[in-house]
């Protein structure tokens, strides 16, 4: 998901940039850590002992959210008894089922928010002087072959001054304690997510480079922090294990439709033999034995308040003359 936001649905340019700007103080100094990244070990998840015990799954459910779409955008292609949009090589479907996946993941809906479905790796329809304070994009991994050129899109398209946030999984999922097993069905799925990611050219570890593409772009003040997301229930800290019902919720549902289209176009798995291996990568989410996360990467940028690239560029057009 990708949202594009203008001032107006903030109080004021003060305000956004307020929420917005990376807060004065961070874990570690750039001395400390010259990167200036959030090692993932730096966060600690307890265990939550009752759901150790517990090895049942459970989560709730969420509303559903409208959208406006443009006419064209409905000539599907139709696969293994799903439905996909037409852009090439994307393995995510775009059914109903699907839907109710990406309603557990944005369920609230501003009501000055408008839906558009497009590529957003192509060029984007808005005319040069419309312009955003920020953009935000979520859960794009895997989506995107070109991310550097997404990057310069979205620098093109904002404000100086302006501000982006990517937030985004990072396969494979990890363990502190061991328990998740390397040769673990979803040890073995993951893998095979990466090896389907490398082989479209559209990798599922996409995130562990954001930070130095968006420099590359002309952004500056780039942060990345990293945080853990259980996949089930199994944390102690109450936040935490919400997030893990969402979480377990989130992939249990839609775990068919993520695998089926990339192990049969890439990997040439038939459908019962992905069934059959799905049973048991479901089962190990489900398990709150295992205390198993994923690496989320959170990375956020400025816009130079002055576009030193367009004044560089204007620099050299009036050196050539």
């Amino acid at each position: 998901m990708v949202a594009l936001v203008k001032s107006q649905a903030f109080h004021g340019k003060h305000e956004l940039r307020r929420r917005l700007s990376p807060p004065p103080k961070v874990v570690m100094s750039h001395t400390q850590n010259p990167t200036g990244q959030v090692p993932f070990k730096d966060q600690v998840v307890l265990v939550d002992i009752e759901a150790d015990v517990d090895g049942d799954s459970s989560y709730g459910s969420c509303a559903s959210s409208s959208s406006s779409l443009a006419s064209t955008i409905f000539k599907y292609r139709q696969e293994n008894g799903r439905t996909y949009h037409p852009y090439a090589d994307y393995i995510l479907p775009n059914d109903e089922a699907e839907n109710e996946r990406l309603d557990l993941q944005h369920h609230i809906v501003p009501p000055n928010l408008r839906f558009y479905i497009d590529d957003i790796s192509l060029p984007w329809q808005f005319s040069p002087d419309e312009k955003f304070d920020f953009i935000h994009c979520r859960m794009m991994t895997g989506s995107i072959s070109d991310w550097p050129a997404l990057f310069t899109l979205c620098f093109d398209h904002l404000t100086p001054g302006g501000y982006v946030e990517f937030s985004d999984f990072v396969f494979p999922p990890l363990s502190d304690d061991g328990t998740l097993k390397p040769n673990s069905p979803l040890s073995r799925w993951a893998e095979y997510g990466l090896e389907c990611g490398r082989l479209m050219e559209r990798e599922l570890d996409s995130a562990t480079k954001y930070k130095r593409q968006l420099e590359e772009a002309g952004f500056v003040g780039v942060v990345e922090r990293g945080f853990k997301w259980p996949v089930n229930g199994w944390a102690r800290d109450p936040k935490l294990k919400e997030l893990g019902h969402w979480a377990e919720a989130n992939f249990v549902e839609g775990l068919y439709g993520m695998s089926v289209a990339g192990f049969t176009r890439f990997l040439g798995w038939g459908i019962e033999e992905l069934e059959s291996f799905l049973v048991d990568v479901k089962k190990e989410i489900g398990n709150r034995r295992v205390h198993a996360y994923w690496p989320v990467k959170v990375v956020c940028a400025q816009k130079p308040p002055q576009d030193c690239r367009a004044e560089g560029s204007t620099a050299r057009q009036q050196t050539d003359k």
